[in-house]
């Protein structure tokens, strides 16, 4: 199997419910005699949460700066095909010091076969309020975010299929 097949991008999906169900990525279409069928698996926001709180913290080090993520809260909007996240962020700089704040990003769901998962792919930042920090000193800061979620969300499954229901088995083995 190629790189490029392991980790693939998902067709897109319009947002429905999303306060209350959240259908992501996880429609696919199946040949059945000529027709597709659409395989749908549905999980609560509530239970989207859980798995991603299980995730956090994040801690990671930088270009001689330290940054903490946590305390995790889905972003799920109506009308929008994407999915985000809203964390506090801890920031330690050199010669500017500690600093504490949060972020929101959001990005595409991806699919790992090997790992049968779904993770947060090109993430772009939102929004950044991080009290203290001189504009001078702003790029440098969103720079280092930029590549601590690029890699961090990279590698950590939002959610997996493991065959909790007819609708991941099924999805599992035809993706």
């Amino acid at each position: 199997m190629q790189e490029a097949d392991a980790h693939r991008q998902l067709p897109r999906a319009p947002a429905r419910l999303a306060s209350v169900w959240l259908v992501t990525g996880f429609l696919l279409l199946l040949s059945c005699s000529g027709s597709p069928r659409t395989i749908e698996v549905t999980i609560t926001r509530p239970e989207l949460q859980q798995r991603v709180d299980a995730k956090f913290p994040i801690l990671r080090r930088v270009l001689m700066s330290d940054v903490r993520l946590d305390h995790p809260e889905v972003l799920l909007r109506p009308g929008r095909d994407d999915i985000g996240i809203q964390l506090q962020v801890d920031v330690t700089l050199p010669v500017v010091g500690q600093r504490s704040g949060t972020i929101a990003v959001s990005g595409t769901l991806s699919y790992s076969q090997p790992e049968r998962a779904f993770y947060i792919d090109r993430p772009v930042i939102e929004s950044l309020q991080i009290d203290g920090i001189k504009p001078e000193v702003h790029a440098q800061v969103v720079a280092v975010l930029k590549t601590v979620l690029t890699t961090a969300l990279a590698s950590l499954p939002v959610y997996t299929l493991k065959g909790r229901n007819a609708g991941e088995k099924a999805a599992a083995a035809v993706l």
